[in-house]
């Protein structure tokens, strides 16, 4: 292996690639798990150790040089399932994120959600709900990932 190989390597380039599908984009705040599958794939012979996946919320403030954006872990799920992939191989695996919403995330009605929504406005504020999938892969510094951004319904 040479050192060019070694620095594609520690960078997953012609690595891990990870694609996400979720069973649907919308979620239900009273729901319970998010259900879909992710499929991996590889140009080389790679090892997997682990796959971390997490429901989130993104929430953005501000433009330009004053942006600031906080993430919120709302459920994770980590599978230790170690394996090896080989070159050309695609592996397709399932998973569920079981979840509860936070009350402090609910949407509230009336005038405080009417004041609520307009102080978002003047502060520049937007929140985004996304589930991610981290692969964690033997000798990688960069680990391959996705994510989906989806909805909250009632």
């Amino acid at each position: 292996m040479s050192f060019f190989d070694t620095i594609k390597g520690w960078f997953n380039i012609g690595g891990v690639k990870v694609a996400l599908q979720l069973d649907s984009k919308q979620i239900a705040y009273s729901g319970d798990k998010i259900a879909g599958s992710v499929e991996l794939s590889s140009k080389g012979e790679k090892e997997i150790l682990r796959l971390t996946y997490r429901f989130l919320t993104r929430h953005i403030t501000g433009t330009g040089e004053a942006r600031t954006v906080v993430d919120k872990i709302i459920a994770e799920t980590v599978e230790e399932v170690p394996f090896k992939m080989t070159a050309g191989e695609i592996k397709l695996l399932s998973f569920a994120i079981p979840y509860v919403i936070p009350p402090e995330f609910y949407e509230t009605g009336g005038v405080l959600g009417v004041v609520g929504k307009a102080g978002s406005l003047v502060a520049n504020a937007r929140r985004s709900w996304h589930v991610m999938v981290v692969c964690d892969v033997r000798g990688t510094a960069l680990d391959p990932m996705a994510m989906v951004e989806v909805s909250l319904v009632e």
